[in-house]
């Protein structure tokens, strides 16, 4: 430790300026710590080839490999074993964890993941050389994207194949929102790519003026049926809707019609459908933008409190006020749109409903982590990568990304056996202390006064401490 101190003061001593000597020292401390794992590593692998000696287990030799963590790139020999029936193994790879042919550590591409969900490849490349040891490329980012994100996507699809639990393990709120919409992206080739996501929470909790969901999960897909396969799934594996009062939300774009929520939801005790009122408001403002103000905003009146009648009458009065054919046929496609969606258009009150409820419309707002990653500065997806970085902020968003993870590599998830846990127990066993008398302390001898030459050798000497 001494020796550590010692090196880090001179580090701190050599640098030009602050920024070089905290860089260097930053390089430093990573390399001691790589230096300490690697040790402690190898104390772990002599512990359970111990184990696996009394296993009838032999050895067959010790091969070098090159782990890449948080803290930097890690060096390690480890042993080869031969166990009885024929196979071999690598001991410490298998107790922690350690993919073949896999350089980075399963918690250093967990950060990789979740920083790109926020950044560029490029960016988060930088990013993670910036902040560790590490030196990495935007292609290897995107591999181990792709990587987490079909991890995700096997253990979601791995739902549909579980048994459904029984009665009294299912929840059964009193309200259930759910909401759908998609986001279109950029592909390559100029092709366009949909990302299709639907959302679920079960209230909504007030921190003064501002809210936010409780009991929220999202899935995401670019294929539509695959996303409402994957809420389906989620619903049935968690919900019991029999007295349930469901209300969904949508712009009803084609695949977000009540029919589809209806596919998804199973029984309920009651559906309440509603148009997002974003888009209802939206496409009025498309719609009427050559009508004054004063009518459009007493026509989107009558329109909130679903009186028909005056809906009908103003909308008349506009189309006098048209001045030619386009207009005209601006009016008339939003009176096809309203009449196709007059009955999800009713309020909440006028539906008999008397709670208070709020939280519907968040799924274009919710948007924001898909279309701020993945949208505008001239990006383009490919249909894996899209997946890909929608499923893991998706994983992110529900807080089940690690258990996803850990599920479809069961050496993540790997828990510790009576073997592994006796060989930390040889690991941590000390070798006996030996004995040592520390150094002698000795003089020279003279008979001759210390003013003497050498009575003045003697003397000093002894006072440096050079005689052992």
């Amino acid at each position: 430790m001494n020796n550590i101190v010692a090196e880090i003061v001179e580090l701190l001593k050599d640098g030009t300026d602050t920024i070089e000597r905290e860089t260097n020292l930053h390089r430093y401390i990573g390399k001691v710590i790589c230096g300490f794992i690697a040790e402690a590593l190898v104390l772990l692998d002599d512990g359970l080839w111990l184990e696996y000696k009394k296993q009838g287990a032999g050895s067959e030799r010790k091969d070098c490999r090159t782990l890449i963590t948080a803290y930097g790139e890690v060096e390690l020999r480890r042993r080869l074993v031969r166990l009885p029936d024929g196979r071999t193994v690598y001991p410490l790879d298998e107790a922690m964890g350690f993919g073949k042919r896999e350089r980075f550590s399963p918690y250093l591409q967990y950060v990789i993941a979740g920083i790109a969900t926020k950044c560029t490849y490029r960016d988060t490349a930088a990013a993670v050389g910036a902040l560790t040891n590490v030196t990495i490329s935007h292609t290897q980012v995107g591999t181990i994207l792709k990587r987490v994100g079909q991890a995700y996507t096997q253990w979601e699809d791995a739902r549909l194949s579980v048994e459904v639990p029984t009665e009294e393990k299912l929840k059964k709120p009193a309200v259930l929102r759910i909401e759908g919409d998609a986001v279109e992206i950029s592909g390559k080739g100029k092709k366009r790519i949909e990302i299709h996501r639907f959302q679920i929470a079960e209230g909504v909790e007030t921190h003064g003026n501002r809210h936010s969901l409780i009991g929220t999960y999202c899935v995401a897909a670019t294929q539509h049926a695959k996303a409402v396969e994957k809420m389906q799934s989620y619903i049935e594996q968690h919900y019991d809707l029999s007295q349930t009062l469901v209300l969904s939300n949508s712009d009803g774009g084609p695949g977000y019609g009540k029919d589809v929520f209806d596919t998804m939801l199973g029984m309920t005790g009651r559906h309440e459908h509603f148009r997002d009122a974003y888009h209802v408001n939206k496409k009025c403002k498309e719609r009427l933008n050559f009508v004054p103000k004063e009518l459009s905003r007493q026509f989107q009146r009558s329109l909130w409190q679903h009186d028909k009648a005056k809906v009908t009458t103003q909308l008349d009065t506009m189309e006098s006020l048209a001045e030619d054919d386009c207009q005209v046929e601006q009016l008339k496609r939003l009176r096809a749109y309203l009449d196709r969606n007059w009955e999800y258009l009713v309020p909440v009150k006028m539906r008999g409903i008397t709670e208070e409820l709020k939280g519907l419309g968040t799924c274009e707002s919710n948007h924001r982590p898909f279309s701020f990653r993945m949208k505008r500065q001239g990006k383009s997806w490919g249909v894996e990568g899209a997946e890909a970085i929608a499923n893991i902020i998706s994983g992110l968003r529900n807080g089940d990304l690690t258990q996803a993870l850990s599920a479809q590599n069961p050496q993540f998830a790997k828990k510790a056996d009576k073997t592994y846990k006796n060989a930390v127990r040889n690991a941590l066993k000390k070798s006996k202390a030996i004995p040592h008398i520390g150094a002698h302390a000795g003089s020279i001898w003279t008979e001759c006064p210390t003013s003497s030459a050498i009575g003045q050798l003697a003397k000093f000497i002894n006072f440096g401490g050079m005689i052992a």
